[in-house]
C-alpha cells in the first residue's frame, strides 16, 4: 500500500514538473499549478501611475453614426457632419429618427407643412431643347447654391444621411447614385426607391450621380448640373421632387444609349409583360405590379427603375412605409414586392388608362392610335424615346382602357393581357 501510493505521487510530480518546462513563466513554483490571470502577474510586478491624458487627442468611438471613415467619405464633398452621419439606416432606426407619429399599421406619417411647388433648375454647357416647365440658369449660379448647401450642412448641427443605391435593376440600365442629406424624410424615400447594391465601403463606392439636400435653408431651390451629375436642393422638399429629379438625370444619362426610361408601369404575369400608363399619375394597383411610374427598356429586357412607388391614392401600408402631408394632399412612399428579378421579358402588350368616361371598358387600338395617345399625355420623353416606343407599338398589340373607375382597371388589365379584348376603339378616336 505504502509502495503504491509513493509510486502514485511520484508520477504526478514528474507530470508537474514536465508541463512547468512549457509553462514556467505562468508558474510560481514548478509543483504550483499554471495560472494564466495575467492582471494578477502584473500586480506583482507593481502598476505604474497612468500619464495624464493628452488634452488634444481625441479618442474616437465607433459605433452605428460615428464611423470614422464615412465623416472622411462625405469630407470629400467638402461637407463636415456636425452630429451623427449614417450610412443606409435601416428603417427601424429611420422611424425612430422621424418626426410624426405612426398609423394603425405602425407607418411613419409626417406633416411636412406647406412646401412650394419646385421647378427644376439645369446647368448645362451643351446646347439642348428643354421641356418648358424647366428653367436653365448658369453654371455660376449652379456652383454658388451648391457652396451655400455645403456650408449649411457643415454648420448646421443636424445627422446626416447617406443613401447609396441605384436608379434600375439590371446592369445593362442602371445608374448608381449617391444622395447625401439633412432630411430623415428624404432618406427613408430613398430607402424605399433605390435599388440594393452590392455592399462595399463608403469609400469604395463608384457613383455616377451625386444628390445633395439641406431642408434647413430658408430658400426653396432644386438645380441639375448635366455635366457633372450633380443634383442640390435646399428647403424643404417632397418626396415626388426627389423622384423627379432623379428621372430627369437619369433620362439625360442614358440619351444616347440603346437604353430607354419610360413613364409606364410594369405588370409580370404568367411570364408576360404589360406595360400600363395611367393618366391620373399614380401607379396602378395590381397584385403582379413589378415596375411602378417608370419601367427601363433595355437590349435583355424591362427592368425596374424603382424599387418602390409614390402615390397620392389610398394604398394598404405596412410597417416602414412613409405618408408625408404637405399643403393639404399626401404622398404615400411604399416597397414594391419583386417576385420576377431583376429583370423581366420584353413587353407583350401596350396599355393606356384614360381618364375618359365615353371611352368602352376595354377596346384594342391601332398603332397609328397608340402613338398618338403617347404624344398626347406624356410629356418630359427624350426624342429617343419616343423613337423606340414607337418601333415597339409597330410589334406589340396596344388597348385603351377606360379609367372613370380605377378599381375596375387591374379587371380589364387582366382581359387585354391576356387577349381576350376583340373590340376595337373606333378609328376616329384620337385620328389627330
Amino acid at each position: 500500500m505504502l509502495l503504491r501510493t509513493s509510486l502514485l505521487n511520484s508520477n504526478i510530480i514528474k507530470k508537474l514538473s514536465t508541463q512547468s518546462l512549457y509553462l514556467q513563466p505562468y508558474c510560481v513554483s514548478k509543483f504550483e499549478q499554471p495560472t494564466f490571470d495575467f492582471k494578477r502577474l502584473k500586480a506583482r510586478e507593481g502598476w505604474l501611475t497612468p500619464e495624464p491624458e493628452d488634452p488634444d487627442v481625441f479618442v474616437v468611438r465607433e459605433g452605428l453614426g460615428e464611423d470614422s471613415e464615412l465623416n472622411w467619405t462625405i469630407n470629400g464633398y467638402q461637407i463636415t457632419p456636425v452630429d451623427k452621419a449614417y450610412r443606409n439606416l435601416h428603417r427601424r432606426g429611420l422611424s425612430m429618427l422621424l418626426p410624426g407619429t405612426l398609423n394603425e399599421s405602425k407607418a411613419n406619417v409626417v406633416d411636412l407643412g406647406n412646401v412650394n411647388n419646385q421647378s427644376l433648375n439645369v446647368s448645362t454647357q451643351a446646347k439642348k431643347d428643354l421641356p418648358k416647365n424647366i428653367t436653365e440658369i448658369t453654371k455660376k449660379n449652379f456652383q454658388e447654391k451648391l457652396r451655400n448647401i455645403r456650408y449649411n450642412l457643415s454648420f448646421e448641427p443636424s445627422n446626416l444621411f447617406v443613401s447609396d443605391g441605384a436608379i434600375g435593376s439590371h446592369y445593362s440600365g442602371e445608374v448608381n447614385c449617391r444622395v447625401i442629406s439633412d432630411d430623415p424624410v428624404s432618406a427613408m424615400t430613398l430607402n424605399h426607391l433605390l435599388n440594393r447594391v452590392p455592399l462595399v465601403e463608403a469609400k469604395d463606392f463608384k457613383h455616377e450621380f451625386t444628390f445633395i439636400i439641406s431642408t434647413t435653408l430658408a430658400e426653396n431651390f432644386i438645380g441639375i448640373d448635366l455635366d457633372d451629375r450633380t443634383i442640390i436642393s435646399s428647403g424643404p422638399i417632397k418626396p415626388s421632387v426627389i423622384q423627379t429629379a432623379l428621372r430627369n438625370l437619369f433620362s439625360s444619362h442614358f440619351e444616347e444609349s440603346d437604353v430607354s426610361l419610360l413613364p409606364f408601369d410594369a405588370i409580370v404575369s404568367n411570364n408576360k409583360t404589360t406595360l400600363v400608363f395611367n393618366e391620373n399619375g399614380n401607379p396602378t394597383q395590381h397584385n403582379d405590379l413589378y415596375a411602378a411610374s417608370d419601367c427601363v427598356l433595355t437590349p435583355n429586357g424591362v427592368g425596374r427603375a424603382w424599387s418602390g412607388q409614390i402615390t397620392n391614392s389610398q394604398v394598404q401600408t405596412q410597417r416602414g412605409d412613409l405618408i408625408a402631408k404637405c399643403n393639404s394632399t399626401q404622398e404615400t412612399v411604399t416597397s414594391v414586392s419583386n417576385s420576377v428579378g431583376n429583370i423581366a421579358p420584353n413587353p407583350s402588350s401596350v396599355i393606356f388608362v384614360l381618364n375618359d368616361a365615353s371611352l368602352p371598358p376595354v377596346s384594342t387600338v391601332t398603332s397609328s392610335q397608340a402613338s398618338k395617345i403617347f404624344n398626347r399625355h406624356i410629356n418630359q420623353v427624350s426624342s429617343q424615346s419616343v423613337s423606340k416606343f414607337t418601333t415597339l407599338l409597330d410589334k406589340t398589340p396596344a388597348f385603351v382602357i377606360n379609367g372613370s373607375d380605377q378599381a375596375k382597371v387591374p379587371k380589364y388589365i387582366d382581359q387585354a393581357s391576356s387577349n381576350k379584348v376583340k373590340k376595337a376603339l373606333d378609328k376616329k378616336k384620337f385620328s389627330k
